[in-house]
Parts: structure tokens; C-alpha cells; sequence
């Protein structure tokens, strides 16, 4: 005899869609930039963000012999990847952002680049709470500090040379007293951006009003604040477990988002569901600073 048909399988909840698991991503980011405080763990204060230097921009700009970005695609290798020929390699330099701190490093210094269309450059966002990024950390200045210039008498530094890290860093942790959290003085840098402080004045809108009007002018070196991760442990990044999004600035040339969607290319070969972010802020007022830059 025919046996009975099989009762129909409970029906599974489907797998949440890679545009509904970025929105979610985007909306998490969104929330560390407004809740993003000084604080001497990496999780708390805020968005982490790496301008994609190719390995460390010079005045000649990228290591290419125009000095304009190289491919999409090698830019993403390059990410955390030290290289034996170029020295400052075995770090990465990084930014702090939120509502306080929301400022990247342009190159508006370097002519070059700006001519190509490059005063905006793609950038990578890290996952703050991951045991791979944090065990990088390095040391922290409250602007950009030239760390190009820091480098170590051999690559990767020794137990008393750390790349990128000078003096002025290392006080913060030195004078910050005692207990695991305190060992980096993570919390007292970030204190002294310009941002932090104008939040903190007596009169902050004045002061806010010229941290506005400074981000209007060309490169300035107090607008960012700067934080060193070791790129050299373990022969580089386990970009996997440390790297969560692109972005790219929304006022960014047509050139910046083509080399921004040829490094997303590149990045999904490696982790099929990032995400390709626009990154937008309005005088330290906005309501979603990161969004998907190909909306629905």
C-alpha cells in the first residue's frame, strides 16, 4: 500500500537578507557615534575608522609611481598588511568619530591628489568590540600627529620602540595611573580633541562655532584625532574578525566612489555581506550619519 504523504516541514523563519542585516549594521554605528564618549575601552568611544592609505600617505602621496591611489583591489590587500618596502607599514592609523569627534583625515594638503578627485578617500570601519582590534591598540594623540615620521629602527619595533608611538603618546598612558583599564590613557587623549573640549567649555557655543568654521578651511591637523593599531603581529590583520564596513564621504567626487565600489568589490570576495556606507554629518548634528550608499 501507498504510504501516507509526509506532513509538511515547519516553515523556518527566512534568513535575514544581507540589505536587512546592513541596515541593522548601519543603525548599530549610528548609535556608537551618538553614544561615543572618552573612555579607556575601545568599545565605548565611538566609531573607528581607517582612511585607506595604501600603507601610510605621504606629501608625495600614495606608494605608486604617480602617487595616486593604486586599484580597488589592492588598496583592500594592503589594509593591515605590512609591506617590507614601505616603513611605516607595520602600523595603521585610525580615527575616533562621533558626535564630538566626527572628523576623517582628508588630504587637502596634498595637490595631487585633490586634482584627481581624491580629497575624499574610501575608508574601513572596524568592530570596536573584537578581541582582534582591540589587542592592537597601540597608543592614541588627540590630532594628527604626523606617525608617518615615528618609525622604529627595524620594522614592527622592539620592546623598546613602538611604530607610530612617540613620547607625548606614550605619556597619556604613563599618567593615567593604575588598573587594566587605565594601562592605554585612552580616555585621557581622546579628552583633549578639539571636539571633546569645545563640548566641555565654558562657552561651548563659541567654541563650537569655531570648530565649525575650522572644518570649512583646508587641511587642519587638530580636526581628527589619530589612534595606532599594530598591523605587524601575526604578519598583518585578520581583516574577517576586524573589519565590519566601507565608506566613503558623501560629497566625495565620482572618483572616490568608483575606487570606493572597487574596493567593496574586492572587500565581499573576502566577507560576502559587507556593506558599502555613505558617511554624512552635519555640524555636529545629524540624525543618521551612516547610511547605505545604495539605498533601496
Amino acid at each position: 500500500p501507498l504510504l501516507p504523504p509526509k506532513p509538511p516541514s515547519p516553515l523556518k523563519p527566512p534568513p535575514l537578507r544581507f540589505w536587512d542585516r546592513n541596515v541593522a549594521l548601519a543603525a548599530r554605528l549610528n548609535k556608537q557615534w551618538f553614544d561615543g564618549r572618552p573612555s579607556n575601552f575601545l568599545a565605548d568611544v565611538g566609531v573607528l575608522a581607517h582612511i585607506m592609505d595604501g600603507g601610510g600617505i605621504t606629501m608625495d602621496g600614495y606608494h605608486t609611481p604617480n602617487g595616486l591611489p593604486p586599484s580597488g583591489r589592492l588598496l583592500w590587500r594592503l589594509v593591515g598588511s605590512p609591506q617590507p618596502n614601505i616603513t611605516h607599514s607595520d602600523r595603521v592609523s585610525l580615527s575616533v568619530l562621533n558626535k564630538m569627534m566626527p572628523y576623517l583625515y582628508r588630504p587637502c594638503n596634498l595637490p595631487k591628489l585633490i586634482k584627481a578627485g581624491f580629497l575624499s578617500l574610501p575608508f574601513v570601519v572596524l568592530d570596536t568590540a573584537a578581541p582582534a582590534v582591540q589587542s592592537r591598540y597601540s597608543c592614541c594623540y588627540p590630532s594628527d600627529s604626523g606617525t608617518s615620521k615615528f618609525s622604529c629602527p627595524s620594522q614592527g619595533g622592539d620592546p623598546w620602540c613602538k611604530p607610530g608611538c612617540n613620547a607625548g603618546a606614550e605619556a597619556y598612558r604613563e599618567n593615567c595611573g593604575l588598573g587594566q583599564s587605565c594601562r592605554y590613557g585612552l580616555k585621557a587623549c581622546l579628552e583633549q580633541t578639539l571636539g571633546w573640549r569645545c563640548h566641555n567649555e565654558r562657552f561651548p557655543s563659541r567654541c563650537k562655532a569655531e570648530l565649525g568654521a575650522s572644518s570649512e578651511q583646508c587641511w587642519q591637523y587638530w580636526q581628527h584625532n589619530e589612534i595606532i593599531l599594530d598591523a605587524w603581529q601575526h604578519s598583518g590583520w585578520n581583516r574577517v574578525a576586524m573589519i565590519v564596513a566601507i565608506g566613503v564621504m558623501h560629497d566625495a567626487s565620482h572618483a572616490a566612489i568608483s575606487l570606493a565600489r572597487e574596493v567593496h568589490i574586492a572587500a565581499m570576495a573576502e566577507i560576502p555581506q559587507i556593506p558599502l556606507l555613505r558617511y554624512k554629518f552635519d555640524a555636529l548634528n545629524s540624525e543618521k550619519p551612516f547610511t547605505l550608499l545604495d539605498t533601496a
